[in-house]
């Protein structure tokens, strides 16, 4: 099935001292016992923006694994606007996968198809922090920021070296 692209959702909580939360359009590819994977398909002024997000359930404690996979040249848009929402300079080098600890918050990967799940991933090099949450009663993958104090990190960690 295909499903049409939806534009990107950039917020703004005055409220929060800051914003910046970027929600785009996902849809659920797999479900494993302990993972599953969704795939963005939303629309930036006209251009596709092509994520594939990984959610790997820990083993042992609080700890699994998230992997944010581009997916052609999309990724691109999608960093391009997490950098306008969070008021830095656009990135100028290319997305790249990156495979990063992640506390799992709420969900499990067996409720994936009904129940939402949050994680705060952690990129440690780059000292940042970002939630990656999964909603599939909006069928949108969730980037919200931890604090505005990790803008610059969160975007040099999703871009090349």
């Amino acid at each position: 099935m295909t499903r049409a692209a939806l534009p990107v959702v950039i917020g703004r909580d005055p409220d929060e001292g800051w914003g910046g939360d970027v929600e785009v359009p996902a849809t659920l590819v797999r479900v494993e016992d302990h993972s599953f994977v969704v795939r963005t398909h939303g629309t930036i002024d006209g251009r596709s923006v092509e994520l594939e997000v990984s959610f790997e359930e820990p083993t042992q404690g609080m700890m699994g694994v998230v992997e944010l996979r581009p997916v052609g040249a999309g990724a691109a848009a999608l960093l391009g606007a997490m950098a306008n929402a969070w008021q830095q300079p656009a990135p100028t080098r290319p997305p790249r996968k990156v495979r990063v600890p992640a506390a799992w918050l709420v969900g499990t990967a067996r409720d994936a198809r009904q129940s939402a799940s949050r994680t705060k991933v952690f990129f440690e090099e780059q000292d940042a922090e970002l939630y990656v949450n999964w909603n599939p009663q909006t069928s949108m993958l969730e980037l919200f920021e931890k604090d505005d104090g990790y803008r610059e990190g969160v975007l040099g960690a999703l871009t090349g070296p």
